[in-house]
C-alpha cells in the first residue's frame, strides 16, 4: 500500500499551529510575573534606558552587556520598560540570588 501525501493547506494549517504553540509556550516561560526577577536588556548596547521609578528593586548587572538583573515591586511595567529602551524577560530564581528575608525565623 501506498500513503497518499498530506495536502499542502494541512500541512500549513499544522505550521501554524506548532508555531502557535511554540510562542504561547515562550511567552509562558519568558513573561515576567509580578514580584518576580526580571532581565531587562537594552535594545541599544551601551544605552541603558530609564527604569519605571519605584517599580524595581536592581539586584546586580546582567551578564549581557548594559543589562540589569532586577525584581520588581508588584505588577510589571512591560510598555513602560519598552518604551525606556529595554526587553524584559523572566529571569529564573537561581539567577537572583538567595531570597529577601521574610521576618518569620524560628
Amino acid at each position: 500500500m501506498h500513503a497518499t501525501p498530506t495536502p499542502l493547506p494541512l500541512r500549513r494549517a499544522a505550521l501554524v499551529q506548532l508555531c502557535a504553540g511554540v510562542l504561547v509556550l515562550l511567552g509562558c516561560v519568558l513573561a515576567p510575573r509580578p514580584g518576580a526577577a526580571v532581565l531587562l536588556i537594552p535594545v541599544v548596547v551601551g544605552h541603558a534606558g530609564a527604569l519605571p521609578a519605584g517599580h524595581f528593586a536592581v539586584l546586580r548587572p546582567g551578564w549581557l552587556a548594559g543589562s540589569l538583573l532586577v525584581r520588581s515591586e508588584g505588577e510589571v511595567p512591560v510598555m513602560a520598560l519598552v518604551r525606556g529602551g529595554f526587553v524584559p524577560i523572566a529571569a529564573p530564581s537561581w539567577l537572583c540570588g538567595s531570597p529577601a528575608p521574610t521576618g518569620n525565623s524560628r
